[in-house]
């Protein structure tokens, strides 16, 4: 009896473990999209306070501002609705 009372309790602080590391691993993504975010904001504001103009792409963003991200944990979808309009930015987690 002892023995499965032990067992459980294993079992029990493994399952506490898998969700706390599931739980970092979550929030470190959701810290790491908020700062691609925030950079890209920063970037966007920069260049148009620099050329009068928003840039065309997120590529004049990494070729300028050197701009980088992990291309294989997030999609950055990019429109511009006008040169003197700020574009619309969303990023994307992507599935591991």
């Amino acid at each position: 009896m002892r023995n499965k009372i032990r067992i459980g309790g294993y079992v029990l602080i493994i399952a506490i473990l898998i969700a706390a590391v599931a739980s970092i691993s979550n929030h470190s993504m959701q810290r790491e999209k908020q700062t691609l975010q925030d950079a890209i904001e920063q970037d966007i504001s920069a260049y148009y306070a620099r050329e009068g103009y928003y840039p065309s792409s997120i590529q004049e963003l990494q070729d300028i501002y050197g701009l980088t991200y992990d291309e294989d944990r997030f999609f950055i979808g990019y429109q511009l609705m006008g040169s003197n309009i700020r574009p619309y930015v969303t990023i994307v987690e992507l599935e591991e």
